[in-house]
């Protein structure tokens, strides 16, 4: 039965060279344009702390998550193709997590070849952290054959590794494996901390697709309102990282669409 274990189910790879994470990285490029390694970090409130604990260890459901596998299609065939699942809530019970039955279309939301991927939910900064693991998925059926895309067999539900629960493993892993350093090192550099409520709102506005128009609207605005003054110091990698876009859309973007977005973005850090 799902819920009468202990769920550990995890692993961690180490590599044979550093990799630059949050820095920019010349070797690596993509149309000239050098790539930024990131990572996916715990729910941890401190990662410095001899003991690891989440900020929201006792939350039974997480909303608005998203899931990467590279599982079977509906043509039963994986294809090497990563895939997301968005707008993806999972519930808490007896130390793992789970997503239940998609009951309007009789699906379930992972398939054979998803185990191992990442479930992706903002903790309550706003910040993106890596709470569940894929590990297997139920059906109510015995002796039935597991498939995602039929209506008879379906799963009844995926069981994911709750990150949360696992973190003392974790860190008793990365202790043995010498790479605990390392992590808080790369948490370092990647700017781990605890921002105030108007920070974190700023950081949910350059992570949405909107920064790529919010960018150009404040170069070329004579204007500077409040948020192009808190956007300044990002503006480059914002206009790096979705400059084709924003050419695309550069005769598009009228002056009364900028007014609209400032608008809307200073409602937003003034909440």
């Amino acid at each position: 039965m799902p819920f009468l274990h202990e769920l550990v189910d995890f692993a961690i790879f180490s590599l044979d060279r550093p990799l630059p994470v949050c820095d920019a990285y010349s070797g690596l490029a993509i149309e000239g344009v050098p790539l930024k390694f990131s990572f996916l970090k715990l729910p941890v409130l401190d990662v410095k702390s001899e003991k690891w604990k989440a900020p929201d260890a006792n939350e039974s459901r997480l909303n608005d998550c998203i899931f990467l596998g590279y599982g079977d299609t509906d043509q039963d065939v994986a294809d090497g193709q990563l895939r997301i699942q968005e707008n993806v809530s999972v519930y808490s019970a007896n130390n793992r997590l789970f997503i239940p039955l998609n009951f309007t279309t009789k699906l379930g939301r992972a398939c054979r070849g998803d185990s191992g991927g990442p479930l992706i939910c903002h903790d309550k900064n706003g910040e993106q952290r890596l709470y569940g693991i894929m590990s297997n998925s139920e059906t109510p059926m015995p002796g039935s054959k597991k498939n995602c895309f039929t209506d008879k067999d379906t799963f009844a539900f995926d069981i994911l590794t709750d990150i949360r629960y696992i973190l003392p493993q974790l860190r008793s892993s990365l202790i043995k494996m010498g790479k605990l350093d390392e992590l808080i090192e790369d948490y370092e550099r990647c700017g781990d901390h605890r921002p105030d409520q108007q920070t974190n709102k700023l950081n949910k506005i350059l992570g949405s697709g909107v920064v790529k128009l919010l960018a150009e609207c404040c170069n070329a605005s004579g204007e500077k309102p409040q948020v192009c003054q808190k956007l300044e110091v990002n503006t480059n990698t914002a206009e790096d990282q979705w400059v084709k876009f924003v050419v695309k859309l550069e005769n598009a973007i009228s002056r009364r669409f900028c007014e609209k977005l400032f608008s809307y973005s200073e409602q937003i850090l003034n909440e």
